[in-house]
Order: structure tokens, then C-alpha cells, then sequence
């Protein structure tokens, strides 16, 4: 199963971390406070740059396709 972006999500708007920095505890979408003891979905470019995203907008977000 993989996860793939909503077809009406616009990912133009995330917040990437720079590749030469620690990653933030804040979801890339809503800007949300991510807890310690969370862990959340983190993807990564080519570049090292990273996204994140809390719960609630891994639902809003993403979808599973076989």
C-alpha cells in the first residue's frame, strides 16, 4: 500500500526544513506543536530537506492506494 497526496491537496504550500538544520517540532502543513512522544509522518527530498505532518493532517491530507 503506499500514501499519496490528495488530488485537491496543493503541496505547494508545506513548510520544508532546510537540509542543514534539525527538524522542527511543528507539523509542515498546519504549523501545529508535534509532541515528543508522537511520531509523526516525515518525508525527505533529494535534497535532505524534511516535511512533517500531525495525525490530523495525515487525514486531511493523504491517502492509501493499492
Amino acid at each position: 500500500m503506499q500514501l499519496r497526496f490528495k488530488r485537491d491537496y496543493d503541496s505547494r504550500k508545506l513548510t520544508w526544513s532546510r537540509p542543514d538544520s534539525s527538524i522542527a517540532p511543528f507539523c509542515s502543513n498546519c504549523s501545529t506543536h508535534i509532541p515528543e512522544d508522537t511520531v509523526p509522518l516525515m518525508m525527505w527530498n533529494s535534497k535532505g530537506a524534511c516535511v512533517q505532518f500531525c495525525d490530523e493532517c495525515v487525514e486531511k491530507c493523504f491517502e492509501a492506494v493499492k
